[in-house]
This record gives C-alpha cells, structure tokens and sequence, in this order.
C-alpha cells in the first residue's frame, strides 16, 4: 500500500505506519525526520539521496558535484535524527548530462535516475547476509549552495542566466 502524507513526523502519519507495520517505509520528499520518529522505525524508514554521502549531505547535492566536478551519486539510507547520516543501504554512480540546459535539468535528471533505483534497493534489504555501511560522520561544508556558486555552476556550464 502507499500512503501519502504532508508531515511524516505527524501523530496521524505515525498511527497509520504503526497499524500497518510495513517491513519499509520509503520516503519521497519529506522534509527533517524527528529523532522520536526516527527511533519509532528504526532501520524501516528508507530515503533516497542524491550525492556521495558523507561528503553531500544536505540539498545542492547534484549541483555542488557538478561545480566541483565530482561524480554525481544515488544513495539510498535509513533515516537517522541527524541531516542525512543515517547507514547506507545502497549507493550507485549516476550519469551526468553532459551539456545540460538549466540547473533544474541537472536535477530532474539525477532524481529520475535515482527514484528509478528504489526496486534494486529493495532488492539489496532482502539479500541474505545484507548489512548496511556505516556512514563515518565527517562534517561538510556542502549544504545548500549560495546563489553565487549557483552563478558560477551555470557560467561553467556554460548555461545562460536569462
């Protein structure tokens, strides 16, 4: 079953994942993750992230490994109360475009290859002997990139700002 809700951390949200104790809950677009919910689904709640993490935690992720010419990732973690440190479950290199029109092209594209990735994830959980990889938590200065290195990304890009 699929359930879409506005606030995940919600009393409402947590019953109905309570009363249908799924074996994961894959999370799409939802915003922090309060610690409380984090421990009330510990290793159940499975969200998709573009960029390598430790090193791309945050948003800006595909447009800081394009600006510092790095490989752009898919990465797929159990939530954790902190900003995306929870353990990795499945991690793969995704393509880059190579000539792309805007910053919001770059982005579409890494989030269609990665929400693609969800079944090969699930494929990954139900692996015998699977573990997942501890995230080491190395700070980053990689979070939400200022619109100055935005301008900068699309200069090297050779994007027009109009």
């Amino acid at each position: 079953r699929c359930y879409y809700v506005k606030n995940v951390n919600s009393k409402s949200s947590k019953s109905i994942m309570i009363r249908e104790n799924p074996e994961y809950i894959i999370l799409y677009s939802c915003g922090y993750i309060r610690k409380t919910t984090c421990e009330l689904f510990h290793n159940k709640m499975i969200s998709a992230h573009a960029g390598k993490l430790p090193d791309y935690r945050g948003i800006s992720n595909v447009e800081w490994a394009y600006l510092e010419n790095d490989d752009l990732y898919a990465t797929f973690q159990f939530t954790a109360p902190s900003m995306d440190t929870g353990d990795i479950v499945y991690e793969k290199k995704i393509n880059k475009i190579l000539n792309p029109e805007s910053i919001e092209q770059i982005r579409e594209e890494a989030f269609s290859q990665l929400y693609n990735m969800f079944p090969n994830v699930l494929m990954e959980l139900s692996r015998i002997g699977f573990s997942p990889l501890k995230q080491k938590l190395v700070r980053t200065n990689r979070y939400k990139m200022h619109k100055f290195l935005v301008d900068l990304l699309k200069i090297r890009l050779g994007i027009n700002s109009c």
